[in-house]
């Protein structure tokens, strides 16, 4: 019995370290209030983006990492991705001109209407997405890969 208390000790002590390390990802909720609150500052840092046509270093969002394609109208505000292998998962929000639902990175999938967003998965494997309207032009997303 005692040559399994220390091994187990040790497994319980690396999971609660591990947990504790886990990043505190934007939710849905919180990236919502944001959004909403911040949706001056956001609509001209996404108007300047897609004028330039790229993300300058002085062009920031708290601690988002921001990406422009110009092509397809969109600014991605990238949150902390967590996970190995195909469970990690991506959430923030992005600026759509179109008004349309997009990609992760500016992909065009072929989403489906889920309850209140559109959903995508990669009929060849595990990889999905989920995005919602926030406002109008402004949409959260949640990516699995």
């Amino acid at each position: 019995m005692k040559r399994f208390l220390v091994p187990g000790i040790l497994i319980c002590a690396v999971l609660g370290l591990g947990l504790l390390l886990i990043p505190d990802w934007p939710s849905q909720s919180g990236v919502t209030r944001q959004v909403t609150e911040d949706l001056p500052q956001l609509e001209e840092l996404a108007g300047a983006i897609l004028e330039a046509g790229e993300v300058s270093p002085e062009m920031s969002y708290k601690d988002y990492e921001i990406s422009c394609y110009p092509e397809k109208g969109m600014v991605e505000f990238l949150g902390p991705g967590w996970g190995l292998g195909s469970s990690t998962r991506y959430t923030g929000f992005y600026y759509s001109a179109s008004g349309d639902p997009l990609g992760f990175q500016g992909s065009q999938p072929t989403f489906t209407r889920d309850g209140e967003g559109w959903r995508w998965k990669d009929p060849a494997g595990d990889n999905w997405e989920y995005t919602q309207e926030i406002t109008p032009n402004w949409y959260w997303f949640e990516m699995h890969f």
